[in-house]
C-alpha cells in the first residue's frame, strides 16, 4: 500500500515528525482531503483574489465555498 492510500484510508493520526514535504505531495494530500466525502452539499464558487474569503448559506441551505488557488492553502516556513 502507497503513502497516499494510507493517508485516505487511515482516520487517527497521534503523532506527527518534523520533517518537510515536497511541494507536489503536499498537492496530492489537499486534493485527497478535497475529494473526501462531506455531510454538506457544498457549491464552490470562484472569487475574486482581493475579494474576502465568505462561507455562506443560502435560503435553501445551500453551503457556499469560495473557491482559492491551491498555493494560498499551502503554508510556507
Amino acid at each position: 500500500m502507497n503513502i497516499y492510500n494510507l493517508i485516505i484510508s487511515r482516520r487517527k493520526i497521534r503523532k506527527f515528525k518534523q520533517e518537510n514535504i515536497r511541494i507536489e505531495l503536499m498537492k496530492k494530500f489537499i486534493n485527497a482531503g478535497r475529494l473526501a466525502p462531506s455531510a454538506e452539499n457544498p457549491i464552490c464558487e470562484d472569487t475574486d483574489i482581493n475579494s474576502s474569503i465568505k462561507y455562506y448559506r443560502d435560503s435553501s441551505g445551500t453551503l457556499h465555498v469560495p473557491k482559492r488557488k491551491i498555493k494560498s492553502l499551502i503554508l510556507k516556513y
